[in-house]
């Protein structure tokens, strides 16, 4: 059995590396803008899609760049479609960068490395979730700038490479908290490389310098507004009840397989071979891409041993490694374990974008509350009932109505498809909602929206309301019932409640 990269280049003869990478990257750019043109926006896309409406210099959970990015967009057009072309484009360059990355990196191995680790990434699901704009898009892109300039500074220490280096990291910054590990890891390669010392020189304070002046506006934002995102992200990942903080070992090797599923077989089996493969290695590039990638890994690996996991939350990882694994899936290709690993995964991988190809398919008989779309469907529909339901609550001598949610989750597309509408949490949880709508009072009013997916009419207990419902809606993906929104007019109750 030959390689499959060597079955390509049998099959197309007339094309080289560098073409073929354009072809797979391109390729699959234009089948996601098809992708992103058939399905409604997730949840969280409508949440940092708001950011560009309410534009700042920070918000409560994230820094400011998808909402500066999607401002941008927001110029322009303001449809589903194209609060979806960043995110794309950030993903299309990301795999470029790799790509150059893992051809420099190992520039005697093959011709082949950067198309075999674009094809690593293609391989995995969450790499064609990248449609969705989240902060991992510009951080993804940043990161892999932050591993390009601490190469050059490793090589030549020019005062260019420190700037470069210092607008990666102020960038990594600006896009994600997760951007401190970028840090260590620069401390570390310099370490590694016997470059420590270049931290006391005057382009190195240059660089770092721009790094800093580049996210001041979080910090000055915090500074202005109580440290408020320092604050909810250690709230978010410490809770307070001793018994959800509880490290267990079973959440922690959950998170593994969901990792896999996410990343792949090959990538993420294929990965965790390359580094035990690289430890015995003495290469100074295996050694850099395990300072980059292994930082991520293992933060959010123990993180999810308090049962806080996300699959995206390691994509930065993961692309670290994937130039190391398509080096080591090129060296022992003649191992039989490894090919059959290469051609299961490929396998499933095939399947699963099959299935995200029918998927959208408006005509698929998936049995009602049973279609794979329903979290994504209705909202816009159910935005504009609730708007048309306030508008009728209004009374005078009362306080103005508002749409009530029960979670700020689903504040996001109530308050993108009805940009006037003021959308609140009725429990008061730490938000950036309770920044641009404010806070649930004795007095409020208004129509509580709430969603069910198992045809189970939800019982609604909202303490200071009396709620009665006044209004359904249900939700169809082609003629499959996904979903039944429930709408109720809730009045406050007299008595006393904290807010």
């Amino acid at each position: 059995m030959i390689s499959p990269v060597r079955s390509l280049r049998n099959v197309a003869r007339w094309l080289g590396p560098w073409p073929a990478t354009h072809v797979v990257i391109l390729g699959f750019a234009c089948w996601h803008l098809v992708l992103a043109a058939s399905l409604p926006l997730i949840a969280f896309e409508t949440h940092y899609a708001l950011y560009g409406l309410h534009l700042n210099w920070s918000y409560v959970d994230h820094p400011p760049m998808v909402g500066w990015i999607q401002a941008l967009v927001q110029q322009f057009s303001h449809s589903d479609f194209a609060m979806r072309l960043a995110p794309i484009a950030l993903a299309t360059a990301s795999q470029y960068l790799v790509a150059m990355l893992a051809l420099r990196l190992f520039p005697a191995d093959t011709r082949w490395l950067g198309l075999i680790t674009v094809l690593l990434l293609q391989g995995t699901l969450i790499i064609h979730m990248s449609i969705a704009m989240a902060p991992e898009a510009p951080l993804l892109l940043a990161g892999l700038m932050v591993l390009w300039f601490t190469r050059n500074v490793l090589e030549h220490d020019r005062l260019r490479d420190w700037l470069g280096l210092g607008l990666a990291l102020g960038l990594a910054g600006l896009s994600k908290y997760t951007a401190v590990t970028l840090a260590l890891s620069v401390v570390l390669a310099l370490w590694s490389g016997g470059r420590l010392s270049s931290l006391l020189q005057r382009r190195a304070w240059y660089g770092l310098g721009l790094a800093a002046l580049l996210v001041s506006p979080v910090l000055i934002w915090n500074a202005l507004h109580d440290w408020i995102s320092f604050r909810y992200q250690v709230g978010y990942q410490l809770e307070s009840d001793e018994a959800a903080a509880a490290w267990s070992l079973g959440d922690a090797l959950n998170m593994q397989l969901e990792q896999m599923g996410a990343y792949s077989p090959l990538l993420y089996i294929g990965g965790m071979a390359s580094v035990i493969w690289a430890v015995r290695r003495p290469g100074k590039s295996e050694r850099l891409l395990l300072i980059f990638a292994l930082p991520v890994l293992l933060l959010f690996g123990f993180m999810a041993g308090s049962g806080r996991s996300s699959a995206h939350w390691t994509l930065m990882g993961w692309v670290f490694l994937a130039p190391l694994c398509a080096l080591w899936l090129w060296t022992f290709w003649h191992n039989k374990v490894v090919r059959g690993l290469a051609w299961v995964s490929a396998s499933i991988s095939v399947l699963l974008l099959l299935i995200m190809c029918i998927a959208p398919m408006p005509f698929l008989p998936f049995p009602d509350y049973g279609h794979p779309l329903s979290r994504v469907t209705g909202w816009q529909d159910a935005a504009i009932r609730a708007e048309q339901l306030r508008q009728a609550m209004t009374e005078e001598g009362k306080a103005e109505p508002v749409v009530l949610v029960y979670n700020w989750h689903s504040a996001g597309p109530l308050a993108w498809y009805q940009p006037d509408t003021i959308v609140q949490d009725t429990q008061n949880r730490p938000s950036q909602y309770l920044y641009w709508y404010g806070a649930v009072g004795p007095d409020s009013r208004g129509i509580l929206v709430i969603y069910d997916e198992k045809n189970e009419q939800p019982q609604v207990y909202e303490p200071g309301f009396a709620c009665e419902q006044v209004d359904t809606l249900p939700a169809y993906r082609g003629r499959v019932l996904t979903r039944l929104f429930y709408f109720y007019r809730c009045e406050p109750d007299g008595k006393e409640t904290e807010y």
